[in-house]
């Protein structure tokens, strides 16, 4: 997450006004999920990626390993939509499990297809909008068209949070590895059930102590965030 962060700010795209790049991403977004079309699933998926990798400069090994996670969701929801369990033998490829079966369909096969690719191209739309776009310029589009100050002040606030929990277990993780805290399953329990409980307590520290970091920077109840993309001329 971290990586997605910093590859935003570092992009080529990143002084691109963020309204056109969020208007192209939920277009191509909207046209991925209604149609769901194996063709047009691929030719996204290739497009978005090209994007981000040869047009913004996204590694390709960081973006391959950045598509494996969605990846492996949509394969295991492609077995729950191929792979049906019926009463009754149907037409089909099917495995008898005493009083049900388990029945493949060519239909089941290219439904799933559909949806799989079609959640891949929507997928590689997303990643663009990330690696191409800091969340503050998103924020600054989310304002301009008039979204509640309230719930863009709680996403930045979340995703600051973000960061900052996942940087404290990764500190905490370490020290435990160090004191052999992992060492079998009954240790790996309690040593995780210790983890959260300091997680919890730094991470309370922690959020106060950036709350008196605000206050004496002048936080009246708005957040300010100038956007980093180049500002039209006159």
């Amino acid at each position: 997450m971290l990586i997605i962060d910093s590859l935003a700010y570092t992009s080529r795209f990143r002084t691109i006004h963020p309204g056109k790049k969020v208007f192209m991403t939920v277009l191509l977004l909207i046209l991925a999920v209604t149609l769901q079309s194996v063709v047009v699933g691929l030719v996204l998926t290739v497009l978005m990626g090209a994007l981000s990798v040869w047009g913004g400069g996204t590694p390709v090994r960081l973006y391959l390993r950045l598509m494996k996670i969605p990846l492996f969701f949509i394969l295991m929801s492609l077995i729950a939509i191929v792979i049906t369990v019926t009463a009754e033998p149907v037409p089909g490829a099917m495995i008898a499990l005493g009083p049900v079966y388990l029945s493949v369909s060519a239909e089941n096969i290219r439904r799933g297809a559909g949806l799989a690719v079609s959640a891949m191209g929507a997928v590689s739309c997303m990643y663009f909008l990330a690696l191409s776009t800091p969340l503050t310029d998103i924020f600054y589009v989310l304002e301009k068209i008039k979204c509640p100050f309230l719930i863009i002040e709680l996403m930045l606030l979340i995703y600051r949070f973000i960061f900052l929990l996942w940087a404290i277990a990764g500190e905490l993780g370490k020290a435990a590895e160090g004191r052999l805290g992992n060492v079998n399953f009954k240790t790996s329990v309690k040593t995780s059930g210790q983890l959260f409980a300091t997680l919890f307590i730094r991470a309370l520290k922690r959020s106060s102590a950036i709350y008196d970091a605000m206050e004496s920077r002048g936080y009246n109840g708005k957040i300010n965030v100038l956007p980093g993309f180049h500002a039209k001329k006159k």
